[in-house]
């Protein structure tokens, strides 16, 4: 803190970092530009629990993102949640986040958001965009290397650019057939199931920690009725009601809040504004992908458009 100006703030809750125990360790983390009176970034960590639903696990506000911030803000959520087994960060591949996992957490991979990673491709190969989109995601979500391949080359075929920034990004980085994170499988077209390993070859049983189609057959073939030891913990309905079991205590109104004198005479001053260089935007810039509409006027009485209250004919006016 210098002069007494703000810099940093972290938070997190107990019962969030108790039930990140129960989720699979996948930390998403982002930042976002704050507005009005009071600059700065608000970063965030989340994951998804075993409903396939957001879990805010810690958030923050900085003074901007830069590697001192980013890596302050990783080693507060080392000293709140540790560092798990088989553990990822997934990020838009900002520079200041990527130096700071490596520093915090070097045993950590960390891999790239596949939106924001195609939102990049689209920036800079904006005449294939529309084509190849369907084609990336198929690509990224694959769990056979063949698949990803034939994939790849319907890529080169169309704009062999873009095959080279997927490739300069890293494969592993936000490929799930190439990830280092739950691998051991080997493609092919018949399907070995191993139930001691609890993989497949088609991969979905060891990425998912689900069982696959293909475990099933073999599950339902071998008469087997309970696939419960099968499947991960972290999707049972015990894991999701450990997730959310310790229960969000509100905080009680201010004029009962005990504060110690110490604090009360610390003051804090609002953070140094840094005015970015050029004209200031007066709209926020749209997304490229969304499409721009016309606002048409509609009438006040039937709500359609094409005309107003005074020509409405959908009610007979009263003679």
């Amino acid at each position: 803190m210098e002069d007494n100006q703000f810099m940093y703030l972290f938070i997190t809750l107990r019962p969030l970092m108790r039930g990140f125990d129960y989720c699979r360790p996948v930390v998403v983390v982002d930042g976002a530009h704050l507005g009005r009176a009071y600059k700065g970034t608000f970063v965030s960590a989340s994951t998804l629990d075993g409903a396939g639903c957001i879990l805010s696990l810690a958030y923050g506000v900085v003074d901007t993102e830069n590697d001192c911030s980013w890596t302050w803000f990783f080693e507060q959520f080392k000293n709140a949640f540790g560092e798990r087994e088989n553990m990822c960060i997934v990020s838009d591949r900002n520079e200041s986040i990527m130096k700071s996992v490596s520093i915090v957490f070097p045993n950590v991979p960390h891999c790239a958001c596949i939106w924001h990673l195609w939102k990049n491709v689209c920036s800079n190969f904006k005449r294939n965009k529309n084509t190849l989109t369907d084609i990336f995601y198929s690509m990224a979500k694959a769990y056979i290397k063949e698949d990803f391949d034939k994939l790849m080359a319907k890529v080169v075929k169309v704009d062999h650019r873009v095959k080279d920034y997927l490739e300069d990004a890293g494969y592993e980085k936000w490929s799930r057939v190439h990830s280092i994170v739950n691998r051991g499988y080997e493609a092919g077209r018949r399907y070995t199931v191993c139930l001691e390993r609890k993989s497949c070859t088609c991969g979905r049983f060891q990425q998912d920690e689900i069982p696959c189609a293909h475990t099933i057959a073999v599950l339902k073939h071998k008469n087997v009725k309970d696939m419960h030891p099968y499947c991960s913990d972290y999707y049972k309905p015990d894991a999701l009601a450990k997730t959310y079991e310790v229960a969000m205590v509100p905080m009680p109104d201010k004029e009962d809040w005990t504060v110690p004198d110490y604090v009360l005479d610390e003051i804090v001053l609002p953070p140094r504004y840094r005015r970015l260089v050029g004209r200031p935007r007066k709209r926020r810039k749209k997304n490229a992908d969304k499409k721009i509409t016309v606002s048409k006027n509609s009438c006040g009485q039937c709500g359609q458009e094409g005309h107003n209250r005074k020509t409405c004919t959908f009610f007979p006016k009263d003679k």
